[in-house]
């Protein structure tokens, strides 16, 4: 089974750069086989993965959870929330995997998503985490892990 692990956002975005963080934490650790490990910037590039047999989302979370909280959805429940679950990319993460659903058929039919609450989205150009949304990193990787356990 190929299972990929995808964070999504870029180092350089402050808190938006959660997931990538995440990623980072994960490839110190002991995978299942046939667990892949990927960074995209925005999340219409999770399009590139449609053929995954299990896909899991690692995404900053802007308005709630609050900031520092992590949060584990299936990838359905995260588009029927739509307005509260956006990030600060220019497509929605919930949007990109509706699409991917009407444009493959069948994409992304076993999604998770693991997403940070990170408050607003960021305002100015930072590389640094808030304190929170930094302590969150473990939470989301562990989280992350659990999910590969139920493969």
């Amino acid at each position: 089974m190929s299972t990929f692990v995808i964070g999504v956002g870029r180092r350089s975005a402050g808190n938006d750069g959660v997931g990538p963080r995440v990623i980072d934490w994960l490839r110190k650790r002991t995978l299942p086989q046939g667990t892949a490990l990927h960074v995209v910037r925005e999340p219409s590039e999770l399009l590139a993965f449609e053929a995954a047999q299990r896909l899991i989302v690692v995404d900053a979370v802007v308005g709630a959870p609050a900031p520092g909280q992590v949060v584990v959805l299936a990838a359905e429940a995260l588009e029927s929330m739509r307005a509260p679950a956006q990030g600060s990319h220019g497509i929605s993460l919930s949007d990109a995997l509706a699409l991917g659903r009407r444009l493959q058929g069948a994409a992304f039919p076993n999604a998770s998503v693991v997403g940070i609450g990170i408050g607003a989205p960021p305002k100015t150009p930072s590389v640094e985490l808030d304190e929170d949304v930094a302590a969150a990193i473990e939470t989301a990787g562990r989280a992350v892990l659990r999910l590969l356990s139920y493969t």
